[in-house]
């Protein structure tokens, strides 16, 4: 991804403008809510290393240090005390969020 004059390692979803619209919106609001998330970008793909029909694609950075919870145990007991487990739950059923997982959950050591 490159953004003004530097090139940056990124993961793009290319998406029809409708879903890239939802992406972001979704991401700022949650900001808002004082829920972790990555900063969105808006990818355009004219130049991307993949083949794609849409135009633009929905980007964020990689976190170092960031992995999925392989051990149930302790995803329970991490979830257990973050105290935006509430928050985080009310907004993904506003926003109806289909696929909220313990494996797409990202955790820091």
């Amino acid at each position: 991804m490159r953004s003004e004059d530097r090139v940056e390692l990124a993961f793009i979803k290319a998406l029809p403008l409708y879903k890239l619209t939802r992406e972001v919106v979704c991401a700022l609001v949650a900001s808002a809510c004082g829920l972790p998330v990555l900063r969105p970008a808006v990818v355009l793909l004219e130049d991307a290393p993949f083949a794609s029909e849409e135009r633009f694609g929905f980007g964020t950075q990689p976190v170092e240090d960031a992995r999925p919870m392989e051990n149930d145990e302790i995803l329970l007991a991490q979830l257990g005390r973050w105290p935006r487990l509430d928050t985080a739950i009310a907004f993904d059923e506003w926003i109806a969020n289909p696929d909220r997982t313990a494996r797409n959950l990202l955790f820091r050591e």
